[in-house]
Formats: structure tokens, sequence, C-alpha cells
């Protein structure tokens, strides 16, 4: 009788130990899921658009509020630069396919668009195409294309530092994969 009721006792204390790692396991696991969940609102802004002195990538996109900059991932963010939006997603931390933490957005709901008046340096720069070359405003590592009846770039060699004012163009859409494109209202070489 002692011999069965000793492994019974261990039995017991084999179901209790695994059930309250288990039960561990499970709020370990729904805190740390619930705490990377997050719901923002801010604008989307390509990187060249910001500051480069903040160390933000001039080829990612940011969610810009009130409160914060912050990188954010999802496909076709580019259609969607200068609108301001609610978004849902998970936060991230660095890793190899980010500038810095980031978001990944699981849901977007667009609030309003921005049509936003830029102003920006940047160099001229060559993208090579089946042409030869196309022009471009080589911002960080950023190519816009700079579209308008103002652009005659044949006044520029590749290497020169202009400053461009303008519209980011949100409808302009890349054969040779720019970053982004401005609506040139004026453009004048920086000395």
């Amino acid at each position: 009788m002692d011999f069965n009721r000793k492994w019974l006792i261990a039995i017991l204390a084999c179901l209790i130990t695994v059930l309250v790692g288990v039960n561990g396991y499970l709020l370990y696991n729904y805190y740390v899921t619930s705490k990377s969940q997050i719901t923002a609102s801010g604008e989307i802004k390509p990187g060249w658009q910001l500051p480069q002195n903040q160390g933000l990538c001039a080829n990612s996109y940011y969610l810009v509020s009130d409160k914060e900059i912050v990188e954010i991932h999802s496909p076709n963010l580019r259609q969607q630069s200068n609108q301001v939006v609610n978004i849902k997603g998970t936060k991230h931390a660095k890793d190899s396919t980010s500038c810095g933490n980031y978001i990944t957005i699981s849901s977007i709901e667009i609030t309003s668009l921005k049509t936003s008046e830029v102003k920006i340096t940047g160099t001229i720069a060559c993208v090579s195409d089946e042409d030869g070359c196309t022009k471009s405003l080589q911002v960080g590592n950023a190519h816009l294309a700079l579209t308008g009846p103002e652009v005659d770039l044949t006044n520029f060699d590749v290497g020169t530092t202009v400053t461009v004012f303008g519209i980011t163009d949100n409808s302009f859409v890349s054969p040779q994969n720019f970053n982004g494109g401005i609506q040139v209202l004026s453009m004048e070489q920086t000395h």
C-alpha cells in the first residue's frame, strides 16, 4: 500500500508541475504578444522627406505623429505616402531589414490625404537604364524622379548639389524603381 501511495504522490506532483509550467508559458506568451501589439495614428512619410541627421533611412517609410517617428513595414507604402492613417501592427526590435525599431502593419485605415510641399537638398545622380542614364535627385540612398514643366536637368551635371522646392507626387509610377517623385516648382544649385 505504501508503494502505490508513493507512486500516486509522484504522479500527482509531476502533473501539478506540468500544469503550472504550461500555465506559466501561456501567461508569458499572452503578456509578450499583447505588449508588442500597437495601435497608432500619424502621417506616412518616406525617409527622404525627413531630416537626414536623425539616423533615419532615406528609402524606408515612417509613421510621423506628434509623439514620435517610427519606421513601418508593409507592402505598397509608397502609394500611401503623405496620407494620414490609423494603423494596427506589431512592434519589433531593429534587425537586418530595418534601420531601427519598427512596426509591421497588420491593418491600415486611411483618414485623409496630405499634399506635402517639400524643400529638399540632394545631389544630381545617374540611374542606369536601357537608354544609358536617367538623372535623379539622390537624398541619402533614395533616388527621386523630378517631374513637371520646371525641370530641366540638362543644366545640372551629375554630382551637383541642388535644392528642390516642390510637391510630393504620390501618383508617380517609376519604371526605374525610383523611391518617389517630386513635382518641381523651382530648383537651384546649392553652393
